[in-house]
């Protein structure tokens, strides 16, 4: 199985520190590590190809600095690492750009799998895994807690991590697209003659011009400039507001509430017949039906009147 890995390099979470003065972040003092999702991504490529053989490539898009990132990758045990960068990147472009870059990479490889970290970039709810896997039309699967080769290794029996400790078990043919959840494994210590090597080995180099690319994103994707993403533009939710003629308490218990009404029951007990007129009553007072008047009981033929 020939596995693709991204992988991306992110502050640590220690060297966050906030100015006294200013109350902003010194992004001077920030270092950036490896992301451990990530990691655990190369760790399950590796496991992959220990069970049904193959090939892992790791992939970083970045400056120079990702070469760290790339070499731990290499001591862990992959099979080849590229940095992907350009003469005109900025230090910091979009996910959409990044993947499109990235799925113009993959796509001149042979893949049946590419593995990301689940959040593992430097944004809180990472979207380069589903702008890569649009690019590479290929399905996605997020936060993976297991997986199992199937079909005889043409397809995957995944465990995904729903809300709420929920697990959604389901199958997925290759080549796919998985971010992996940092619960699925823990990377694998790398020996001291591995990280040795990973320091003395060559990293090759994929030059891209940002700018020649960019041309090729769609236009509803990219406006065509390094920073002309176009913003999301969702639709307004009504806040409510509660009636100002009201006294304190009432609009404060409007406020508590939302707005929603309360909710009333009404208890219908006694014989059959009392039942059914209470309601229909009901239903005429609420305007679900039309009171036109009620005919008079019908006798059965062969009934006795009362005496």
């Amino acid at each position: 199985m020939k596995v693709i890995v991204v992988v991306r390099r992110v502050p640590d979470p220690a060297s966050i520190e906030v100015g006294q003065r200013t109350g902003l972040v010194d992004f001077q003092r920030l270092v950036y590590i490896t992301s451990p999702p990530d990691l655990c991504a190369v760790e399950e490529g590796l496991r992959l190809r220990e069970k049904a053989g193959g090939q892992v490539t790791v992939l970083a898009p970045g400056p120079p600095e990702v070469e760290d990132s790339l070499r731990e990758c290499l001591a862990m045990g992959a099979d080849r690492v590229f940095r992907i960068w350009g003469s005109d990147w900025l230090r910091e472009i979009p996910p959409s750009a990044a993947a499109f870059v990235l799925a113009r990479v993959i796509r001149d490889q042979t893949f049946d799998l590419v593995l990301c970290g689940e959040n593992g970039g430097p944004f809180e709810a990472d979207p380069l895994p589903a702008w890569l896997s649009e690019y590479l039309q290929v399905p996605l699967v997020t936060a993976v807690t297991d997986l199992k080769m199937a079909d005889g290794g043409q397809g995957l029996l995944l465990q995904r991590k729903l809300e709420k400790g929920r697990r959604q078990v389901l199958k997925c043919r290759t080549p796919a697209l998985l971010t992996v959840d940092p619960s699925l494994n823990r990377p694998r210590e790398s020996s001291l003659p591995s990280l040795l090597g990973a320091l003395e080995a060559a990293v090759e180099t994929v030059e891209i011009e940002l700018g020649g690319v960019l041309g090729l994103l769609p236009e509803e994707v990219f406006s065509g400039s390094t920073g002309g993403i176009q913003p999301l533009n969702p639709a307004p939710l009504p806040v409510y507001t509660p009636d100002s003629s009201l006294p304190a308490w009432a609009r404060i218990e409007q406020m508590l509430s939302g707005g929603l009404a309360e909710k009333e029951g009404l208890l219908v007990e006694g014989p059959p017949d009392d039942v059914v007129e209470k309601i229909i009553a009901f239903l005429i007072k609420k305007g679900f039906l039309i009171n036109k008047g009620c005919p008079g009981k019908a006798r059965h033929p062969g009934a006795k009147a009362n005496p």
